[in-house]
């Protein structure tokens, strides 16, 4: 019996550290959609910017993708409406290529996040 303890405690340790993952994904969704939901009070291109600042202070990681030409979030395939806000502010902010996402970012100032 003595010998199961240690596998005990190694499985207990697994499932709170998976637990605690659960909850900071949670507080992470929780707070995209508190920026997505500001956008949609101010649906612009300063609105867009505002946005893209709150994901990024929020751990969001945001980059133009050359594939789907349009700007992308690393969390895109966990939150099925992020990718349909990418292509709008894609289209807001008149980004065609990567020339044009490297001086929105500049213009706006979004590589301090």
């Amino acid at each position: 019996m003595m010998r199961n303890i240690p596998a005990m405690t190694c499985i207990a340790a697994t499932i709170g550290e998976i637990m605690r993952e659960h909850a900071r994904e949670a507080r992470l969704d929780e707070k995209i959609e508190e920026c997505l939901e500001e956008y949609k009070h101010h649906p612009s291109e300063k609105g867009a910017v505002e946005c893209i600042r709150c994901l990024k202070r929020n751990k969001e990681y945001i980059y133009w993708d050359d594939g789907k030409k349009r700007l992308r979030a690393g969390s895109e395939q966990h939150t099925s409406d992020l990718a349909s806000y990418m292509e709008e502010f894609t289209k807001i902010l008149d980004i065609k290529n990567r020339e044009d996402y490297i001086r929105t970012k500049n213009k706006y100032n979004l590589t301090m996040f």
